[in-house]
């Protein structure tokens, strides 16, 4: 299975998620040059270009249009406190 990461996280976590996902894409928010999280075109783009079977986001405008739009995800797991 493939997992898109777009929350920030210590290495520690993501080698552990190496243990259940072949393929992990990890592109955390906190990177980007805005500060911002990833806007509904934004992380419908990253869906699509990594075909991701989950997802575990943070601060991401998950919408009913990305939501419909992309239909791989078997799970979403949110950060967000």
């Amino acid at each position: 299975m493939k997992l898109l990461v777009t929350a920030p996280m210590l290495q520690e976590s993501l080698d552990e998620l190496k243990r259940y996902f072949e393929e992990i894409h990890y592109y955390p928010w906190t990177l980007k040059e805005d500060g911002n999280g990833y806007s509904e075109k934004e992380i419908s783009a990253l869906l699509e270009e990594y075909q991701p079977d989950a997802l575990i986001s943070e601060l991401d405008e998950l919408t009913r249009v990305v939501l419909t739009g992309y239909g791989r995800l078997k799970v979403i797991g949110d950060c967000r406190a």
